[in-house]
């Protein structure tokens, strides 16, 4: 007879992969910000499109890191923030879609001459490109901020 409440196997990376996922995310960080993805790399991806794929690459390495102790609490605690992040970020997207295909981002947003109008196309594309490094960034947030307050309460009940 099979166990239903026994700890099913997670698909994760070893322990190594967070801080080799923080260095991809700080060399993105640091590729925007000296400008660099300006350029275009060997003519395949625009420099911005090479941002994207080295911080998403980053955060899914974050993301998907083993804890060094790794238990049915931890496993928990990864699921539920998976679910909220699921769940903030589907919000957002419902919200983002409705903004630029109604229109109202041509009454908010100025375009680069300084009026309103016609550069809805270009932020609605950028954000489609940040979707992916959005949603990891909110799993990645919420599963920390989780996993610190989990020890703050073990740490009082160890306590009293």
């Amino acid at each position: 007879m099979y166990n239903l409440w026994s700890m099913k196997p997670l698909i994760l990376f070893p322990t190594w992969a967070r801080p080799f996922g923080l260095v991809l995310i700080l060399t993105a960080i640091v590729f925007r910000a000296t400008g660099w993805t300006d350029a275009d790399w060997l003519g395949v991806l625009s420099g911005g499109d090479f941002y994207y794929l080295v911080l998403a690459t980053g955060f899914f390495f974050v993301s998907t890191a083993r804890e060094k102790l790794e238990d049915e609490r931890i496993a928990y605690l990864r699921a539920r923030a998976w679910q909220w992040a699921a769940f903030v970020f589907g919000l957002g997207f419902v919200l983002t879609c409705l903004f630029f295909t109604t229109d109202m981002v041509l009454l908010i947003l100025p375009n680069r001459s300084g009026s309103f109008g016609s550069d809805a196309t270009d932020i609605a594309l950028e954000l489609l490109n940040m979707q992916a490094v959005i949603f990891l960034a909110l799993f990645v947030l919420r599963f920390q901020l989780y996993l610190y307050h989990d020890r703050r309460q073990s740490a009082k009940v160890e306590a009293a």
